[in-house]
């Protein structure tokens, strides 16, 4: 960075950033607003052609509403698509099966055995099976 840039960039900031700070909170809230102004400064940076721009209080004040813009309409977006649709507890129902939708073939047919010579009735009732 030469040194004129780094000299201009450093007076805006000790002139302006508290002022861009105040800005940055009433266009987005507190915790946003210090990465607002970073990043306003940021792109004054990077701007290619310092020499150009005619009001840099300006152009910093311009990137920062812009930012706060872009951030609101990014929240926003986001917030519509994560909503979280509440659930009664009582209506969920598990993803796991019970024991008897697990048993099938020879284990259902083994289960049944064993509560027949247990002497008890069988817990499931299997169609096409006979006694």
């Amino acid at each position: 960075m030469s040194i004129l840039k780094h000299s201009l960039l450093d007076t805006l900031f000790r002139r302006h950033s508290m002022e861009l700070l105040a800005f940055a909170n009433q266009q987005g809230g507190e915790l946003e607003s210090e990465d607002l102004v970073q990043e306003a400064y940021l792109r004054l940076l990077q701007h290619p052609d310092l020499e150009t721009i005619n009001n840099p209080r300006a152009y910093l004040y311009k990137v920062t509403a812009n930012l706060g813009f872009d951030h609101h309409r990014w929240k926003s977006v986001r917030a519509r698509h994560t909503e979280v649709e509440e659930v009664e507890p009582d209506n969920l129902i598990s993803p796991l099966p019970g024991p008897e939708a697990l048993m099938d073939g020879e284990l259902r047919a083994t289960s049944e055995a064993c509560h027949f010579l247990q002497g008890e009735s069988p817990c499931l009732e299997f169609k096409g099976m006979n006694s």
